[in-house]
């Protein structure tokens, strides 16, 4: 039963910045220094602390001054025991101490769904297994993968035929990102997990968004702290590679909006585009611990034009306990998400 008005009036909350600015001012600066002394070459790393400090001082306006809109889940919908249809996890697990919080997280998911791991070793293969198997899940495959790619490589090759027999999917990984410190990963890591996966109700209101026949890609607000990487940097030129060879087209003057960190929800169609390139381990190099300029830093940024290509765009989330500095949506209950969708299309637009 649906509970609330279904009004189609919505509300737009109040613009607020977020606590605790000072301390995560002094965690960035930590956080760059350490990386202009770990990667002094510039080819290797242009996160110097003036320049990320001013372009995050730049984002921090924009998002004030910017158009973009957020839809703050969880919202009320109507409760039903039907499944929106086949369903995917698909789950790139290399660091096997976080593997027990991202099952903790996929178990909230309130439909059926089918659980498929890879990670790059035999070893770490069998492990997972037979965790699978003691928390008996019912329906799940462990593939070994190239440790190469990082999580993006596995999830387009590894599991290119997953998508053909699905209709939706959620892509998820064991994040940590050591080379920003001992807690800006974690910290990153479950503010995706808990906006993508934090209860029954958010799932169901992402489902209920993904319903609409315009959105294709459901993603959290990107990670306050990250919001200086939001931009091109050294990708652009691999970027570019892989738009012409998906016949899109991107500007150097624009970064598109991207789930940052690699985690979204969407529909099994939009990724199409992706798998018809047959793209191979070989296509990406070896691990050295890159922090950009390679392929699957490219497929993070380029999958909201792949949607865009078919007429499709991405909505992004908030969950009702964080403030951001952006304008975010309150809707009731899901019979508002149509006016909801398209107040977020004509800010974008203007």
């Amino acid at each position: 039963a649906m509970r609330g008005s279904s009004s189609s009036r919505v509300e737009l909350s109040p613009v607020e910045f977020p606590g605790g600015e000072a301390d995560m001012y002094h965690e960035i600066v930590k956080i760059y220094r350490t990386l202009e002394r770990k990667y002094k070459e510039p080819a290797n790393n242009q996160m110097s602390v003036p320049r990320m400090l001013g372009y995050y001082l730049l984002k921090r306006i924009h998002a004030l001054s910017g158009k973009k809109v957020l839809i703050e889940v969880p919202f009320q919908t109507e409760k039903s025991n039907e499944s929106p249809g086949r369903i995917a996890v698909i789950v790139h697990c290399f660091h096997l101490d976080l593997f027990d919080e991202l099952l903790d997280y996929i178990s909230r998911i309130p439909y059926p769904y089918r659980l498929f791991v890879s990670t790059d070793t035999r070893e770490k293969q069998n492990i997972l297994t037979e965790k699978l198997r003691a928390r008996k899940v019912p329906h799940f495959e462990v593939r070994c993968a190239v440790n190469r790619g990082r999580d993006i490589a596995p999830k387009y090759i590894t599991f290119r035929d997953v998508y053909a027999e699905c209709d939706y999917f959620v892509h998820l990984h064991g994040k940590k990102s050591p080379h920003l410190g001992k807690t800006w990963g974690n910290r990153w890591r479950k503010y995706l997990l808990d906006s993508l996966l934090g209860s029954p109700e958010i799932v169901a209101s992402i489902f209920a968004i993904l319903q609409d026949p315009r959105i294709g890609l459901v993603f959290p607000d990107p990670y306050d702290p990250n919001l200086p990487q939001l931009r091109w940097s050294t990708n652009y030129e691999v970027s570019l590679a892989l738009a012409d060879r998906l016949g899109i087209k991107i500007s150097k003057d624009s970064c598109p909006e991207y789930p940052s960190g690699s985690m979204f929800w969407a529909k099994a169609s939009i990724v199409r585009p992706l798998l018809d390139l047959n793209l191979q381990f070989d296509d990406f190099p070896p691990e050295k611990g890159q922090l950009d300029g390679e392929l699957n830093h490219a497929i993070e940024r380029i999958i909201g034009p792949v949607a865009h290509a078919q007429g499709l765009r991405g909505q992004r989330i908030i969950t009702g306990n964080l403030k951001r500095p952006r304008k975010t949506l309150r809707v009731r209950s899901a019979a508002q998400l149509p006016e909801a969708i398209t107040q977020c299309m004509k800010n974008e637009e203007l």
